[in-house]
């Protein structure tokens, strides 16, 4: 799990940006957000650690490093191997569940709706090398692959507080 626990930055679409859009409409994403996360051109995705409970983790999302249009979206906490509640920005809550598949290799998400009509949502995050961690997220038969490369963390403190 220790792999994990940095901060990526967006590097390139493997499969192409159509495909983020895809996967996200399909996950009943509304338009306004989907869009605000398509126009951000440096979106960082952090895995840390809780602060104040060992076995705990949140994945801290962000549209760019600052300034007046970041926006930050977080899930957890979360325990490995077992089924949490977390809440999309929307509103929407879901049973996510994280899963080390390979150590330091290969950590897997499912995100499943509590309401119906909303498919489950896989989203693999995968090392490899040279600091490259590829992305993949997968809903209802579509699949958005990106890749990320291992940065600095941006210094918040709403985010060492967790």
């Amino acid at each position: 799990m220790e792999a994990f626990l940095k901060t990526f930055e967006f590097q390139e679409h493997v499969t192409g940006k159509d495909t983020l859009e895809t996967v996200y409409k399909s996950w009943d994403v509304g338009f306004l957000a989907r869009k605000g996360m398509l126009t951000a051109s440096k979106p960082l995705m952090r895995i840390k650690k809780a602060t104040d409970k060992e076995d705990e983790y949140y994945v801290i999302n962000r549209s760019s490093r600052g300034g007046i249009t970041c926006f930050r979206t977080l899930q957890g906490p979360m325990k490995l191997d077992t089924e949490s509640e977390v809440k999309r920005p929307d509103g929407k809550v879901f049973k996510a569940k994280l899963t080390v598949e390979e150590e330091n290799k290969k950590l897997k998400q499912v995100m499943v709706s509590v309401t119906e009509g909303i498919p489950e949502l896989t989203v693999t995050r995968e090392i490899k090398e040279n600091d490259i961690m590829e992305l993949t997220e997968e809903c209802d038969g579509n699949v958005c692959k990106r890749l990320f490369k291992i940065t600095e963390d941006v210094e918040s403190k709403d985010d060492d507080a967790l």
